[in-house]
């Protein structure tokens, strides 16, 4: 391999959109109606526009977010959402999927965890136990983040493998 490859976030951000749009038209027309029909719909209303705004600021971050989300290169993996360095090469074993075809996960196995870790600073270290991408030997990639086809993503990282 002698190129870096960059995959960027998946937009589909039709969920939000639906969400945002739902509590934001619920909130108005809580707002408009009579304090006798809902009591305290003055309070729901505004509770459901600010729940609303939330859901539709982050639907608007994600958008336009264009900080790649992984990058395959000569010297391995990096995956925004470890929180680690670049994983190179030499410390991967294997890279296969797993999972059924709505919930399919690319994994990354390392060789030798513990010299893998024994390389990372103390705050990553501390992060690994609360980040749930990340099961020693196994680093995860859930392919519903990235803008590529699984097949895709799981053929450039498989080549990096190649000897």
């Amino acid at each position: 391999m002698s190129e870096t490859t960059s995959y960027s976030f998946h937009t589909n951000t039709l969920h939000g959109k639906i969400v945002a749009g739902f509590l934001l038209t619920a909130g108005v027309g809580l707002l408009l109606v009579p304090e006798s029909f809902v009591p305290d719909h003055l309070l729901l209303g505004l509770v459901l526009l600010a729940g609303g705004g939330g859901v539709l600021v982050m639907t608007v971050r994600t958008v336009a977010d264009k900080r790649p989300r992984m990058t395959v290169s000569d010297k391995g993996i990096w995956f925004r959402d470890w929180d680690l360095d670049v994983v190179p090469w030499g410390e991967i074993r294997k890279v296969y999927m797993t999972g059924i075809r709505i919930k399919i996960t690319i994994c990354v196995e390392l060789r030798n965890s513990k010299r893998f870790v024994a390389t990372m600073s103390p705050a990553q270290r501390s992060r690994l136990k609360t980040n749930s991408l990340i099961r020693l030997p196994v680093l995860r990639i859930p392919p519903k983040v990235l803008s590529a086809p699984v097949g895709e993503v799981l053929a450039a990282l498989q080549s990096g493998l190649a000897p």
